[in-house]
């Protein structure tokens, strides 16, 4: 049996743009929220753009508050911060970093994803969508079905910041430019 993994990125020199303009947001936030320490808990959803920004600001969190674990946190095992998440989704990378880590704890969703800790902690939320409406209400799929909404609608409903990354177009089948704010 092959365990799933997330999609990789289609224009990384794309994707890197929009991860440091949300890196920079990520970095405003914890500025304006900590006076004394510019440092802040993320919470990182599934995708590559999630990814990127993590890799960006790994330096200025001290902990992840998320409900899914991803390679991106594994990434950033030589900082020994606070991990918690309620499952994992990755390669063996990160399945050998959660293994025995002392700093990675796995709780229940209604723990993670309680509005009540969200706020507490002031989670800075930072998650990706293959499409946003006018109405502000995310696409997690066009086509092709990639991810189902998860913890996303609880982290950005009540997070002090919450921040939804995408394209703002994408190619479709027949090679038409697409909107992907709809």
């Amino acid at each position: 049996y092959r365990i799933p993994t997330p999609a990789t990125s289609r224009d990384p020199e794309i994707d890197q743009l929009i991860a440091n303009n949300v890196g920079r947001l990520v970095v405003d936030a914890a500025d304006s929220r900590h006076r004394v320490r510019a440092a802040a808990t993320l919470q990182i959803g599934v995708g590559y753009l999630p990814s990127l920004v993590l890799d960006g600001v790994s330096d200025k969190i001290d902990g992840i508050w998320s409900e899914v674990l991803t390679d991106a946190m594994a990434n950033i095992r030589a900082r020994m911060i606070p991990i918690v998440g309620t499952f994992a989704l990755g390669t063996e990378v990160l399945w050998k970093f959660i293994d025995g880590n002392p700093n990675v704890s796995m709780l229940p969703a209604h723990v993670t994803n309680s509005a009540e800790e969200i706020r507490r902690r002031q989670i800075i939320s930072v998650n990706q969508a293959m499409a946003v409406t006018l109405h502000g209400e995310t696409v997690v799929g066009v086509g092709r079905r990639y991810s189902g909404a998860g913890g996303q609608r609880d982290f950005s409903a009540n997070a002090p910041t919450a921040i939804i990354a995408l394209h703002s177009t994408r190619t479709a089948e027949d090679g038409t430019l697409v909107s992907n704010i709809l």
